[in-house]
């Protein structure tokens, strides 16, 4: 039974500007991937629209929008401007998160040619929230330093005829710290223009997300789970907040127990004291004293812990 297909002409704000995009929403998606066109191109990108539609297919959101306004594409400079790209990359997957219907869904980004490099970059800053990338003909290595921080699973499709940037890909992988892989499209040139070649970035394009979105056991938490998932540093501050609140209950939990030595310890030492077996007392002493000294080597370790958790 097909699924039902809602297509929208959206406005996508990122900070002072509203980027006109087309937001595409199957009834029950299995995630939501975010496209981010190349130089000189737009949301209308022929190549994006038809492997969008076969993502539609297999059951996953898409979002192709404008990276730039008009004006913004007049100038050459920002069409090169990865980090600019990217922070609009970013606006825009905070912006899905108040669509209805994709609350909470994994995100993955699929960038072509410089909005690959845009993508990867993206998806660096932030960290868990973004569970697969895909790369179309893309410029990775235009990502820098950002290669090495990427978390999220990441395909790079290349053209065989495309020998310049087939080398600069096998390069970016290279510095990628993550699962990846880099396939192959035979016969295609850069546009992949060529009968069959596109399909097959189409093809290749669906299996990854339909695994890596689809794979909640993978480690990867999708991006709309929390505000502590959208960037590493808060979610690293939240991870610190609830070891902070585990120590906290321990401690507690201590403080009773210190409270049952202490009064145990009274107990053996009184006991000692009225009875007239000389060893008996020995016996009860040491005892107490052994558990006294237990009990003041945990505390130590419990202090530590909880001071190494408060950072």
């Amino acid at each position: 039974m097909s699924q039902e297909i809602t297509e929208r002409e959206v406005s996508v704000g990122v900070g002072e500007v509203c980027l006109p995009g087309t937001l595409t929403v199957p009834d029950t998606p299995c995630g939501v991937v975010v496209f981010a066109h190349g130089s000189g191109s737009s949301r209308h990108s022929r190549r994006n629209v038809a492997v969008a539609q076969r993502l539609v297919e297999r059951g996953c959101a898409t979002l192709l929008f404008d990276l730039l306004t008009d004006d913004e594409a007049a100038d050459r400079r920002n069409v090169f401007d990865i980090d600019l790209l990217s922070r609009r990359v970013r606006s825009a997957t905070d912006w899905l998160s108040g669509q209805p219907g994709l609350e909470a869904v994994p995100v993955g980004y699929f960038g072509a040619s410089t909005g690959a490099a845009a993508a990867l970059v993206a998806a660096a800053q932030m960290g868990n929230a973004v569970s697969a990338v895909v790369s179309r003909g893309g410029r990775p290595d235009l990502a820098g330093e950002a290669l090495e921080r990427v978390r999220a699973p990441t395909l790079l499709l290349v053209g065989s005829l495309d020998v310049q940037v087939l080398h600069l890909n096998e390069e970016a992988r290279a510095r990628l710290r993550t699962e990846s892989e880099l396939k192959v499209i035979q016969g295609a040139g850069h546009l992949f223009e060529e009968p069959g070649t596109l399909e097959a970035v189409a093809e290749a394009a669906g299996e990854w997300f339909e695994e890596k979105l689809g794979n909640r056991d993978s480690g990867i938490r999708h991006w709309a789970s929390g505000t502590r998932n959208l960037y590493p540093e808060c979610e690293r501050k939240a991870q610190a907040m609830e070891d902070v609140e585990k120590v906290d209950y321990v401690t507690k939990k201590d403080f009773m127990n210190q409270v049952g030595v202490i009064w145990m310890f009274i107990m053996l030492t009184l006991i000692a004291i009225i009875s007239d077996d000389q060893v008996f007392q020995i016996i009860l002493v040491s005892v107490s004293f052994l558990m006294f000294v237990l009990y003041m080597v945990y505390s130590r370790v419990l202090h530590r812990r909880k001071r190494r958790a408060m950072g």
